[in-house]
């Protein structure tokens, strides 16, 4: 399987295609970047110091309703 790692940069219009069919690990703020696109990612990882609060609530909803997984939550969260 392919993987796409998104930092806390800009990104291309093109990135919904370049996450298609992807394990998308997002670093901090990275995960803010891809939820702009509709993008949930599959991992955030960092010390969580650049995420927004409204990011990590939507991660942390998301993990709510999936309950099955297990993290760490000083150094991933994996969705």
């Amino acid at each position: 399987m392919k993987t796409l790692i998104v930092g806390n940069r800009p990104l291309n219009s093109n990135i919904i295609d370049l996450a298609k069919e992807k394990l998308i690990i997002a670093a901090d703020g990275g995960a803010d970047r891809l939820l702009k696109h509709n993008i949930t990612p599959d991992c955030v990882v960092g010390d969580f110091d650049s995420i927004s609060d409204k990011s990590a609530t939507k991660s942390e909803e998301w993990l709510v309703s999936n309950k099955n997984i297990s993290i760490s939550i000083f150094l991933v969260i994996c969705l």
